[in-house]
């Protein structure tokens, strides 16, 4: 389903978060907008952010009437076209986590896409897309403009409040995608474009942190009441602000690798790697869901579906943390029916791969020294190659399985040791 026809506006952009909101919460799970807009011609910078914001909808597609100029990413500047490869390449790699998500969406009735108050019904802020939201003082040329608008808005009330109402409709938006990820939506990038603060819920029962996703480091901000305040500056030259949820688990595959990745099928082969957020305590969960990517054989069990369980430990010197798998059931028909998966003795449809070969740690309180894999779960654990790179109290350790060989996940006996 998607939102009707658009128009090529900033205004229309921001509005696809509020109305894709609507449908996700009523219990619409596959869904869009025409990302540049059905009618009229988006400017370039337009079309970028909106393809930046497009592979946050589930259902992700550029489109529009006959009538409007070509748009294709290689019609524009190499700059804009590498710039919207990268966000599709991005949205590719995540092909795992909207797996799924979107499978736990249909079995269970959990919207795909949330407002903030979903999660955090506690949270004061959550209540809307734009309540979470702070604009700040333009600057420079936006500031000098704001200064001239204001002029002409004293001598005409009535233009005073139909740029009221356009600064209301401009206003970035914040949702989720899944239980991990919190992104803002953001059309304006040039020199009006206001700075601006986000309010990210924190949870009540623990220590609990957000993570920069862009800049692969946690978020560093004022704390209030149940949340944390970031600033963020709108550029043509950067992502929109992206944020994961501390405690996170994120399957992704490596979508830049060669060859290229021309349709979703092309990832199956490929192994898996595990994004692991740490929270406040040292912990993070997440689901990996594996079947042959069609059809309804998964209905009778034919399926690998994973909880990946990370452990505190490096929060506390000289102790290790640890990362397993667990096999869980999967709900189908709203929580009416449960079905259980393979296990080791299943075997993989041709050219789909339940392997994971490589682990990427965030947030890590202590510097690790080592990391050591345990195949079998027999205590037998053999070295890992890792590279640590951070600062102190936020270090990120990536470790490399392809030197000691690849886990499956239909395997529920490994484990990986981090000292």
């Amino acid at each position: 389903v998607w939102t009707g026809d658009n128009r090529a506006t900033a205004s229309d952009l921001l509005m696809s978060v509020d109305l894709l909101l609507s449908l996700s919460h009523a219990g619409v799970p596959f869904i869009g907008a025409d990302v540049g807009g059905f009618f009229g011609n988006p400017s370039e910078a337009l079309l970028l952010q909106w393809h930046r914001l497009g592979v946050w909808y589930p259902f992700y597609r550029q489109h529009s009437n006959p009538e409007t100029k070509r748009r294709e990413p290689w019609l524009f500047s190499e700059k804009t076209q590498r710039q919207i490869k990268e966000s599709v390449l991005m949205r590719y790699s995540l092909t795992p986590y909207w797996y799924v998500t979107m499978l736990e969406s249909v079995g269970g009735g959990v919207p795909v896409l949330r407002g903030l108050w979903y999660d955090f019904p506690g949270f004061e802020k959550g209540t809307g897309t734009t309540a979470a939201i702070r604009l700040r003082e333009p600057t420079g040329q936006g500031k000098r403009k704001k200064r001239r608008v204001e002029a002409e808005a004293e001598a005409r009330e009535t233009r005073e409040t139909e740029e009221e109402e356009e600064q209301e409709e401009l206003h970035p938006r914040i949702f989720q995608v899944g239980d991990a990820f919190a992104v803002v939506a953001v059309a304006a990038v040039d020199s009006d474009a206001s700075p601006f603060s986000v309010s990210l819920p924190l949870d009540a029962a623990g220590p609990s942190r957000w993570f920069d996703w862009n800049a692969e480091r946690v978020v560093k901000g004022q704390e209030g009441r149940g949340s944390v305040d970031v600033e963020c500056v709108p550029s043509g030259d950067t992502q929109i602000p992206i944020f994961v949820r501390g405690g996170s688990i994120v399957p992704t595959k490596d979508a830049v690798a060669p060859p290229a990745v021309k349709v979703t099928g092309d990832l199956q082969g490929r192994p898996f790697e595990l994004r692991v957020f740490v929270n406040g305590d040292g912990s993070a969960t997440g689901r990996v869901f594996v079947d042959k990517g069609d059809g309804y054989e998964f209905e009778s069990g034919d399926f690998l579906y994973r909880r990946v369980v990370f452990s505190s430990g490096l929060s506390r010197a000289h102790e290790g943390s640890v990362l397993k798998v667990e096999s869980i059931p999967l709900t189908l028909q709203g929580g009416a029916r449960s079905v259980q998966g393979g296990g080791e003795e299943w075997t993989a449809p041709e050219g789909v791969s339940d392997e994971v070969s490589k682990v990427l740690v965030y947030g890590l309180a202590c510097r690790p020294s080592s990391a050591s894999l345990d195949p079998e779960g027999s205590g037998q654990a053999q070295s890992v190659p890792m590279q640590v790179e951070g600062e102190e109290g936020d270090w990120k350790a990536t470790l490399d399985l392809e030197a000691v060989g690849r886990v499956k996940l239909r395997n529920v006996r490994w484990k990986i040791i981090l000292r």
